[in-house]
């Protein structure tokens, strides 16, 4: 998919995050210390977009720059202080924190739940008959609908009736306008979850050593440590 239209489907989602921060940072003297975070643009939208004014109001003596990315690599953690990003835990790295292990269940509108009978566990016959909407990018990290079928005890499963979408919000959208299922992690759809605008489904596969990382050079600064603190609880509520 082009990159013109990739930026066409990323832009408002982008202003949308932007404008966020401009409200959130009106007022603040360049004199406040500024902690820059750098995410993934599905985590950056799904999960921080609907907290930063909790984040703000916990901190109301520093100001944050969220740096929303594309890639895989932002753990530079020269540029910035702190970088989440999904990935396999390194348990020799001491600079990365798990903040959320991977957990990744079927979800979809409850519509489209009542309209193909589907019940609190999905089977192989509902993934064979119903459209499955997933990520184009074929990245080893992130479970596709083949690997998570196969973890889940399902075996193969004909991919010829799903529809591909290029970032994560845009799946999921998809997902709430009723045109599918696909698969969640569940720190990214909570708050759908607990809105009623998705329904989550069964099974769950759970991979301990894959999930949300939190990597960076200041784990013992005085400011970082207590934002730190404030993602490790949050995530954890979020998800109980």
């Amino acid at each position: 998919m082009g990159g013109k239209r990739f930026y066409e489907d990323l832009s408002p989602l982008l202003s949308n995050l932007h404008s966020a921060l401009e409200r959130v940072q009106a007022g603040f003297s360049n004199h406040v210390p500024l902690i820059t975070i750098s995410a993934n643009f599905g985590f950056s939208h799904l999960w921080l977009l609907p907290r930063l004014h909790i984040l703000q109001r916990e901190f109301p003596d520093l100001r944050f720059q969220i740096l929303p990315v594309d890639t895989h690599d932002i753990s530079n953690l020269h540029d910035v202080d702190l970088a989440i990003s999904f990935d396999q835990r390194n348990p020799r790295q001491d600079t990365e924190i798990m903040l959320a292990p991977e957990r990744v269940f079927p979800v979809c509108s409850p519509g489209f739940a009542l309209a193909h009978g589907l019940g609190a566990d999905v089977t192989a016959r509902d993934l064979r008959s119903v459209a499955l909407l997933h990520m184009d990018e074929r990245n080893p990290r992130w479970l596709d609908w083949a690997r998570w079928s196969s973890l889940a005890g399902f075996g193969p499963i004909d991919e010829k009736t799903s529809f591909t979408f290029n970032n994560y919000p845009l799946l999921l959208n998809a997902a709430i306008q009723g045109h599918g299922l696909t698969l969640a992690w569940g720190a990214l759809v909570e708050k759908a979850v607990q809105d009623g605008l998705l329904v989550r489904l069964g099974p769950t596969v759970l991979r301990e050593d894959h999930g949300y990382l939190l990597r960076t050079r200041h784990r013992n600064n005085a400011l970082i440590t207590p934002v730190i603190d404030w993602f490790k609880s949050s995530i954890v509520q979020a998800s109980t």
